[in-house]
């Protein structure tokens, strides 16, 4: 699964990349954004995808 994440301590935010399966193990690929993502930025879920 991938999701942004907020990096307030420098205001940025990151690509994170987690195994579905096993969240608890936390990410398993990071890419540091070139800008932060707005305040409210969205996804969408797909169990398909």
């Amino acid at each position: 699964m991938l999701s942004v994440v907020d990096d307030a301590t420098r205001d940025g935010s990151d690509l994170i990349a987690v195994d579905a399966s096993d969240f608890g193990a936390g990410p398993i690929a990071a890419a540091e954004l070139p800008q932060r993502a707005p305040s409210g930025f969205h996804g969408i879920c797909s169990p398909t995808a």
